[in-house]
């Protein structure tokens, strides 16, 4: 994998493409709200990955990976996160990213060569996203349980991190699915009064999200 020498001119596509509307997931109670903006994460953001070719190649290797997910290693999702951002496919974006946390964190505490483009893809786009997917609190909770359970019903990729063994790599992602089923019921839990606050305080306006694009599919549940 080589460091992509576009980061730049993606990252300026990200920034227009973000808008001024975007929400954020609460973090815990304990975490300060990010002071950037959404201009200056996405500037600080690099994207380790290839995303040569022309754009309906690119749609083309991600449409691949989504029919097959098992066809890569899983931090290759964020190709598939970012290429649907950019096409204006919001929703999907959002929903492959949750997939991408737990199976791609997996991978990364094992593989050290992708480790660092994983915590930060986590960490800067998926404030870009969950700022954005926050002000629609329905579509938000929709999106992220499916994301979920869609994630269990898919085929990992057959070959483990090198040095894991299969009974490893499973315990592996039985440990990063409990986190993330966890993570969720304890955003569920949250109150309509501690929703709204948290959003006051990200200056997020509710609403019905915009450039959410094209609609889930119904079998990705």
């Amino acid at each position: 994998m080589k460091l992509l020498s576009a980061a730049i001119a993606v990252s300026l596509a990200l920034t227009a493409a973000a808008g001024p509307s975007l929400a954020q997931v609460p973090p815990p109670q304990t975490q300060p709200a990010d002071p950037r903006s959404n201009s200056q994460i996405v500037s600080e953001l690099t994207l380790l990955l290839d995303l040569g070719g022309t754009v309906d190649q690119q749609n083309k290797a991600v449409d691949t990976i989504i029919a097959q997910p098992d066809v890569l290693p899983p931090w290759h999702y964020l190709k598939v996160c970012t290429v649907l951002w950019l096409r204006g496919d919001r929703q999907q974006a959002a929903f492959w990213f949750y997939i991408f946390k737990i199976r791609a964190n997996a991978w990364g505490r094992y593989d050290p060569s992708v480790e660092p483009m994983v915590n930060g893809f986590s960490r800067d786009f998926g404030q870009i996203v969950d700022r954005w997917i926050q002000g629609d609190d329905a579509v938000w909770r929709d999106t992220y349980a499916r994301a979920l359970s869609y994630e269990r019903r898919i085929p990992l990729y057959p070959h483990p991190p090198e040095g894991v063994s299969a009974e490893t790599w499973q315990r592996e992602m039985a440990d990063w699915r409990q986190s993330a089923q966890a993570e969720q019921d304890r955003a569920f839990a949250l109150t309509e009064k501690e929703l709204a606050k948290r959003r006051k305080r990200d200056k997020v306006k509710p609403g019905p999200l915009q450039n959410a694009g094209a609609p889930l599919p119904d079998d990705w549940r």
